[in-house]
C-alpha cells in the first residue's frame, strides 16, 4: 500500500494544472504578453510569450531571445490557460492520498502498541 501511495503522490506532484487552448486568427491580437505554444509546419515547437503581432508576423520571446514567425509558417498556436478542474482534482486527490496514508500509518501504530 505504501508503494501505491508514493506512486500516486509522485504522479500528482508532476501533473500540470495548465492546459493549452487553440487560438484562432481573430484572437491573436488579444494574446499579447501571454504564454503560448507555437507549432510550425516543420513540426518545430516553441513556447514563449507573444510580444507583438503585426503584418502577419508573430514576435515571441523565448528564454530572453526574440523569435519571429510568419503566419504562413505556423501550424497551430495554443494559449496557456489555468485548468480549474485539474487544479481542484489534484488538490482533492492529494488530500485523499494523504488521508489514506495517514490512516494506514495510524492503524500500524495501533497494532504495534
Amino acid at each position: 500500500m505504501k508503494k501505491i501511495t508514493y506512486l500516486l503522490s509522485v504522479v500528482i506532484l508532476f501533473q500540470s494544472c495548465y492546459s493549452y487552448k487553440t487560438l484562432y486568427v481573430k484572437d491573436y491580437n488579444k494574446t499579447n504578453n501571454k504564454k503560448v505554444r507555437i507549432e510550425l509546419i516543420d513540426s518545430t515547437k516553441y513556447k514563449g510569450r507573444i510580444i507583438n503581432y503585426n503584418n502577419d508576423i508573430f514576435v515571441i520571446e523565448k528564454n530572453n531571445k526574440i523569435v519571429e514567425f510568419h503566419i504562413s509558417e505556423i501550424k497551430t498556436i495554443k494559449q496557456r490557460k489555468v485548468s480549474t478542474i485539474k487544479t481542484l482534482g489534484a488538490i482533492t486527490f492529494s488530500i485523499l492520498v494523504f488521508y489514506v496514508a495517514l490512516n494506514e500509518l495510524l492503524n500500524q501504530f495501533i497494532k504495534f502498541i
